[in-house]
């Protein structure tokens, strides 16, 4: 597996990992300070490798092995909104994930949903979120974890479950943190509001029937963004502020529905990234032609649609990256 060094140094691909075997599904995350992880999965399981600014592997963190489950596939790695990362896979039936810190891991990997008969808990997709104090210093460093839930009681057709279909899930969870912003225990469960004991801190389901769901974070003020598509392939979204409450039409000008922001080819997936100040959300269409939709930022949790964008006319969006 190989990478491309940023900066002005060198444009030349380096060896994320040379180890025996094959490796799979690489996730990468950006510190936004300019260090960076790179997860994989392979016969090892899920490893994740740091690399500092200037691409040289970071002294402190250097490589993890998150789980040495040979059966984990298809890892999300996200930093926090505050100091450290984390990643979410699938293993033996379960969502698991797990919280690195500022030079360890802080915890042992964790059942995000438990593995249940009829159940198939699939397509996690991650991002960072951080609560401040009354100080205004970080008091949380939060990551959310998207996912589909495929359930045999929902008497999906044999089509919708191949295609991935199910549940459109979302769980958000709350790592603590001291004076110094450093984490004092594992990531505990939290609820849409993203701390601990105020609302309900169970999962969410954010809609009955889709696939796909990807979700990011508003850095400027830490909103949240959930898209995925339906089953006529129309694409959609959700927003919420750090806080959980909904952000609707209302505060997001330029568009009359966050349900129908374009169509997705029947094998294309739906990105979703934060531009610092906004988002873009990104799909292949039937004619193999990638489309966005891009949202700035206006402060205080509002936003400004763009219209869909022809983004390339000649490469569509892998499937499945």
């Amino acid at each position: 597996m190989a990478g491309t060094i940023w900066g002005n140094s060198t444009a030349s691909d380096f060896l994320v990992t040379g180890d025996a075997g094959n490796q799979f599904n690489p996730s990468v995350a950006d510190s936004a300070g300019g260090s960076f992880g790179v997860a994989w999965t392979s016969a090892a399981g899920v490893t994740v490798r740091f690399y500092d600014v200037v691409g040289a592997v970071d002294p402190a963190l250097g490589t993890i092995q998150l789980t040495t489950a040979a059966d984990a596939t298809d890892v999300s790695l996200t930093a926090g909104g505050a100091v450290g990362y984390a990643a979410a896979w699938e293993e033996s039936g379960s969502l698991m994930a797990r919280y690195v810190g500022l030079a360890a891991p802080v915890g042992a990997a964790f059942q995000v949903v438990a593995a249940d008969v009829g159940v198939t808990n699939h397509d996690a997709s991650t991002s960072g979120y951080v609560v401040d104090g009354p100080t205004g210093r970080p008091a949380i460093d939060g990551f959310n974890v998207g996912w589909i839930s495929t359930v045999d009681a929902d008497l999906l057709t044999p089509e919708q479950v191949a295609a991935g279909f199910g549940r459109v899930m979302l769980q958000r969870y709350a790592v603590q943190l001291d004076a110094k912003v450093d984490p004092v225990g594992p990531p505990v469960a939290a609820g849409l509001d993203g701390v601990v004991g105020g609302v309900s801190d169970g999962a969410v389901q954010v809609a009955a029937l889709g696939r796909d769901v990807a979700v990011a974070t508003d850095h400027a003020d830490n909103d949240m963004l959930v898209a995925w598509i339906d089953t006529t392939g129309v694409v959609h979204a959700r927003f919420y502020t750090v806080n959980g409450a909904p952000i609707t039409v209302g505060a997001i000008t330029n568009i009359a529905s966050l349900d129908n922001l374009g169509t997705a080819a029947a094998t294309s997936d739906v990105k979703v990234i934060s531009t610092g100040a906004g988002f873009v959300v990104a799909w292949t269409d039937s004619a193999g032609v990638i489309r966005s939709q891009v949202f700035t930022g206006g402060g205080a949790s509002t936003f400004a649609a763009s219209t869909a964008v022809l983004m390339d006319t000649n490469t569509a969006l892998p499937p499945g990256e």
